[in-house]
Protein backbone atom coordinates (compact mmCIF):
# COMPACT_ATOMS: atom_id res chain seq x y z
CA UNK A 1 0.00 0.00 0.00
CA UNK A 2 1.68 3.29 -1.04
CA UNK A 3 1.96 6.17 1.51
CA UNK A 4 0.12 9.47 1.69
CA UNK A 5 2.82 12.50 0.91
CA UNK A 6 1.16 13.98 4.37
CA UNK A 7 1.99 10.61 6.37
CA UNK A 8 5.02 10.57 8.56
CA UNK A 9 6.12 8.15 11.20
CA UNK A 10 6.90 10.97 13.38
CA UNK A 11 3.62 12.32 13.45
CA UNK A 12 2.29 11.30 16.25
CA UNK A 13 5.18 13.11 18.41
CA UNK A 14 4.39 16.44 17.13
CA UNK A 15 1.73 18.82 19.08
CA UNK A 16 -1.61 17.92 18.29
CA UNK A 17 -2.55 21.48 17.29
CA UNK A 18 0.05 20.40 14.30
CA UNK A 19 -1.80 17.43 13.59
CA UNK A 20 -4.53 19.33 13.55
CA UNK A 21 -3.69 21.84 10.68
CA UNK A 22 -2.28 18.51 9.15
CA UNK A 23 -4.96 16.81 8.98
CA UNK A 24 -7.54 19.97 7.69
CA UNK A 25 -5.45 19.97 4.94
CA UNK A 26 -5.71 16.38 4.14
CA UNK A 27 -9.98 17.17 4.56
CA UNK A 28 -9.67 19.96 2.33
CA UNK A 29 -7.83 17.80 -0.18
CA UNK A 30 -10.53 15.54 -0.56
CA UNK A 31 -8.15 12.64 -0.49
CA UNK A 32 -9.96 11.42 2.60
CA UNK A 33 -13.64 10.89 2.72
CA UNK A 34 -13.72 7.88 6.01
CA UNK A 35 -12.95 10.52 8.40
CA UNK A 36 -15.38 12.01 10.37
CA UNK A 37 -14.35 15.79 11.53
CA UNK A 38 -14.86 16.70 15.18
CA UNK A 39 -14.17 19.89 16.15
CA UNK A 40 -11.63 21.38 18.74
CA UNK A 41 -13.10 23.58 20.84
CA UNK A 42 -10.63 25.98 22.93
CA UNK A 43 -11.29 28.49 25.47
CA UNK A 44 -12.93 27.86 29.07
CA UNK A 45 -16.23 29.46 28.12
CA UNK A 46 -16.85 27.62 24.77
CA UNK A 47 -16.03 24.50 26.17
CA UNK A 48 -18.21 24.58 29.02
CA UNK A 49 -21.06 25.66 26.30
CA UNK A 50 -20.10 22.55 24.38
CA UNK A 51 -20.15 20.31 27.22
CA UNK A 52 -23.65 21.35 28.54
CA UNK A 53 -24.77 20.90 25.03
CA UNK A 54 -23.45 17.90 24.83
CA UNK A 55 -25.06 16.57 27.87
CA UNK A 56 -28.56 18.41 26.89
CA UNK A 57 -28.16 16.31 23.72
CA UNK A 58 -27.34 12.79 25.38
CA UNK A 59 -23.54 12.64 23.53
CA UNK A 60 -21.75 9.52 24.86
CA UNK A 61 -19.17 11.80 26.56
CA UNK A 62 -16.27 14.22 25.43
CA UNK A 63 -12.28 14.11 25.59
CA UNK A 64 -10.43 16.59 27.04
CA UNK A 65 -6.93 16.89 25.66
CA UNK A 66 -3.72 19.28 26.34
CA UNK A 67 -3.07 20.72 22.69
CA UNK A 68 0.36 21.08 22.83
CA UNK A 69 0.73 17.39 24.05
CA UNK A 70 1.96 14.63 21.69
CA UNK A 71 -0.50 11.92 20.32
CA UNK A 72 -0.17 8.80 22.64
CA UNK A 73 -2.06 5.66 21.99
CA UNK A 74 -4.39 3.44 23.52
CA UNK A 75 -6.82 4.26 26.58
CA UNK A 76 -5.84 7.55 28.72
CA UNK A 77 -4.81 7.19 32.58
CA UNK A 78 -4.26 9.23 35.20
CA UNK A 79 -1.45 11.97 33.97
CA UNK A 80 -1.70 11.59 30.88
CA UNK A 81 -2.71 14.27 28.33
CA UNK A 82 -6.27 13.74 27.85
CA UNK A 83 -9.41 12.96 29.84
CA UNK A 84 -12.77 11.05 29.04
CA UNK A 85 -15.25 11.67 30.76
CA UNK A 86 -18.21 9.52 30.09
CA UNK A 87 -21.90 10.74 30.65
CA UNK A 88 -22.67 7.87 32.55
CA UNK A 89 -26.17 7.64 34.40
CA UNK A 90 -27.86 5.16 37.06
CA UNK A 91 -30.61 3.14 36.62
CA UNK A 92 -32.59 0.65 39.18
CA UNK A 93 -33.59 -2.39 37.54
CA UNK A 94 -35.66 -5.86 38.45
CA UNK A 95 -33.30 -8.48 38.30
CA UNK A 96 -35.31 -11.10 36.35
CA UNK A 97 -32.70 -14.08 36.05
CA UNK A 98 -29.37 -15.37 37.17
CA UNK A 99 -26.95 -16.18 34.23
CA UNK A 100 -23.86 -18.29 34.17
CA UNK A 101 -20.44 -17.01 35.35
CA UNK A 102 -21.71 -14.50 37.78
CA UNK A 103 -24.12 -12.29 35.44
CA UNK A 104 -27.57 -11.40 35.93
CA UNK A 105 -30.45 -10.64 33.65
CA UNK A 106 -31.97 -7.36 34.30
CA UNK A 107 -35.17 -5.52 33.06
CA UNK A 108 -37.69 -3.05 33.98
CA UNK A 109 -41.28 -2.54 33.59
CA UNK A 110 -43.27 -0.64 30.63
CA UNK A 111 -47.16 -1.04 30.10
CA UNK A 112 -47.45 -3.07 33.24
CA UNK A 113 -45.25 -6.11 31.79
CA UNK A 114 -41.37 -6.68 32.73
CA UNK A 115 -39.71 -6.28 29.59
CA UNK A 116 -35.20 -7.08 29.44
CA UNK A 117 -32.53 -4.52 29.03
CA UNK A 118 -29.60 -6.63 29.10
CA UNK A 119 -27.14 -8.64 31.41
CA UNK A 120 -24.58 -7.03 33.65
CA UNK A 121 -21.89 -8.97 35.78
CA UNK A 122 -21.38 -9.31 39.48
CA UNK A 123 -18.09 -8.27 40.71
CA UNK A 124 -16.56 -11.01 42.70
CA UNK A 125 -16.69 -9.17 46.20
CA UNK A 126 -20.49 -8.76 45.79
CA UNK A 127 -23.44 -11.33 46.59
CA UNK A 128 -25.42 -12.34 43.37
CA UNK A 129 -28.59 -10.79 43.85
CA UNK A 130 -31.34 -13.16 43.85
CA UNK A 131 -34.17 -12.63 41.35
CA UNK A 132 -36.83 -10.18 42.43
CA UNK A 133 -34.08 -8.15 43.89
CA UNK A 134 -33.89 -4.29 43.25
CA UNK A 135 -30.36 -3.23 41.81
CA UNK A 136 -28.42 -0.17 40.89
CA UNK A 137 -26.36 -0.26 38.14
CA UNK A 138 -24.67 2.63 36.01
CA UNK A 139 -24.57 2.88 32.16
CA UNK A 140 -23.65 5.19 29.39
CA UNK A 141 -27.03 5.11 27.36
CA UNK A 142 -30.10 2.59 26.47
CA UNK A 143 -30.55 1.41 22.85
CA UNK A 144 -33.69 2.37 21.95
CA UNK A 145 -34.86 -0.46 20.07
CA UNK A 146 -33.75 -3.01 22.30
CA UNK A 147 -34.10 -0.78 25.38
CA UNK A 148 -30.46 -2.85 26.32
CA UNK A 149 -27.76 -1.02 28.79
CA UNK A 150 -24.44 -0.63 27.41
CA UNK A 151 -22.04 -0.81 29.34
CA UNK A 152 -23.23 -1.53 32.36
CA UNK A 153 -21.88 -1.58 35.50
CA UNK A 154 -23.43 -3.41 38.62
CA UNK A 155 -23.70 -1.25 41.75
CA UNK A 156 -25.25 -3.44 44.14
CA UNK A 157 -28.78 -4.15 45.79
CA UNK A 158 -31.03 -1.95 46.63
CA UNK A 159 -33.76 -2.14 49.54
CA UNK A 160 -34.88 0.66 49.75
CA UNK A 161 -37.47 0.42 46.23
CA UNK A 162 -39.46 -2.06 45.42
CA UNK A 163 -39.01 -3.94 41.68
CA UNK A 164 -42.34 -2.60 40.35
CA UNK A 165 -40.68 0.86 40.32
CA UNK A 166 -38.13 0.43 38.46
CA UNK A 167 -39.60 1.65 35.10
CA UNK A 168 -38.55 1.89 31.30
CA UNK A 169 -39.12 6.01 31.62
CA UNK A 170 -36.17 6.25 34.16
CA UNK A 171 -33.72 5.46 31.31
CA UNK A 172 -31.27 7.53 28.91
CA UNK A 173 -31.99 6.53 25.46
CA UNK A 174 -29.16 6.84 23.17
CA UNK A 175 -29.82 9.35 19.88
CA UNK A 176 -30.24 7.23 16.67
CA UNK A 177 -27.93 8.28 13.75
CA UNK A 178 -31.04 9.90 11.52
CA UNK A 179 -31.82 12.03 14.70
CA UNK A 180 -27.89 13.50 14.91
CA UNK A 181 -28.51 13.96 11.37
CA UNK A 182 -31.77 15.83 11.06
Amino acid sequence: MARSAHYSPLIRAIPYRDRLVKLLNLLASGQQTGIQWVATISGQEPKRRVYDQLRKDNAEGVVFKQIGAPHSPGRPNSGSSQFKFKFVETASVAISAINAKRSVQMAVWENAKLVPCGNVTIPADQPIPQVGDTAEVRYLYAHLASGSLFQPVYLGVRDDIMCVECSRAQLKFRREPEEVAA
